[in-house]
């Protein structure tokens, strides 16, 4: 089983934001630290980068039919894979 909780490190101990229901004492547990740039894009504060647009509006219809005929098996769903 996964459980997954929110805390923060300060001086070298774990601040949980809630304590855990139906965990044994002993449980081992993975931490995973967030640094500073990932706790700033769970903020909504993502960096939009720009260096692709100058690729925006360069295809011709063809181009977009022709990439859509390649890509359409991607919206079929595998029934054998969901049994």
């Amino acid at each position: 089983m996964l459980k997954t909780i929110q805390g923060i490190y300060r001086d070298g101990q774990i601040e949980l934001n809630e304590i855990p229901d139906n965990i044994p004492s002993q449980t081992q547990v993975i931490v995973t630290f967030i640094t500073q740039s990932n706790s700033e894009e769970l903020n909504n504060q993502i960096t939009t980068y720009h260096d692709l647009d100058f690729l925006s509006g360069t295809w011709s219809q063809e181009d977009e039919i022709e990439f859509l005929s390649h890509t359409n098996e991607f919206n079929q769903i595998d029934e054998k894979l969901w049994q």
